[in-house]
């Protein structure tokens, strides 16, 4: 019985001192004036008519690029409150321009927070070349003929793209790939951070160059590749069953870290 209340007691001092101490304990509701950083500086669409290529070129930010069913190119800018460098979307000759213009402040912490968001039509089908600074890249469903992405610090997400050739050069952070089916040509440089990719249709040649971090691949059963590859230091592990057909050829180039190829 005296055990019961002594542990009584403790509980009622210990209630007692976290109240003091303003620490909650359980579930917190959702502080409402975090969505502030949903808000929208810019909403703006730009017609796609004798644009044979869309350059963007941001600084910091964390970029959307996506498909849509308009017949404009959609750009979207949120929480710039803290940038003096205004995201500006321009038609010049053939090409359509979604550019920062160089900010004058300091990279800092609160500088990531910034979000762009950029849709384009299903039915554009030319070229693309994306570079970010510092912050995540995300593309999905985006189709195209040349498409290049670049990021200096960041992870990057290509999801279920349909191009015919794909330049990838990664900085620091991870890039992830899931593809229906490869381009004809796709070459992936990266720094530092690991690479996964799957691949449910080898439609043609992966050349991949990569500095520090490991290498993952998923492609189909049978596939018709020729596996090639080199690394300074890790393991490779070609699991993968293929077939002998060799109509493709998979050049991995490793510095420091694993290759794995499965099916």
């Amino acid at each position: 019985m005296k055990k019961f209340i002594l542990s009584i007691c403790i509980g009622v001092i210990l209630a007692l001192t976290l109240t003091s101490c303003d620490v909650q304990v359980g579930v917190k509701p959702r502080n409402k004036t975090a969505d502030k950083n949903s808000a929208i500086d810019k909403d703006e669409t730009a017609s796609l008519e004798g644009v044979e290529k869309i350059n963007i070129n941001i600084e910091v930010a964390d970029v959307l690029c996506k498909s849509c069913n308009d017949n404009n190119v959609r750009l979207i800018v949120k929480n710039s409150t803290s940038f003096d460098g205004e995201v500006v979307m321009k038609k010049e000759n053939e090409n359509l321009n979604i550019k920062e213009n160089k900010s004058t402040k300091e990279i800092g912490s609160n500088r990531k927070s910034r979000k762009i968001e950029i849709y384009i039509p299903k039915e554009y089908k030319n070229d693309i070349s994306l570079s970010n600074g510092v912050g995540d890249i995300k593309m999905e469903d985006v189709n195209g003929d040349n498409v290049s992405i670049g990021n200096g610090t960041g992870d990057m997400d290509i999801t279920k793209i349909n191009v015919k050739e794909l330049v990838i050069n990664s900085g620091v952070g991870d890039t992830t790939l899931n593809l229906d089916r490869s381009p004809k040509n796709m070459k992936i440089s990266g720094g530092t951070g690991d690479c996964d990719i799957k691949i449910k249709e080898v439609n043609g040649d992966i050349t991949y160059s990569g500095g520090v971090g490991n290498l993952s691949i998923i492609v189909p059963e049978n596939a018709p590749i020729k596996i090639k590859t080199s690394s300074g230091i890790g393991d490779r592990h070609i699991d993968a069953k293929v077939s002998e057909e060799n109509k493709y050829t998979f050049n991995l180039d490793n510095g420091l870290g694993d290759i794995k190829v499965t099916n």
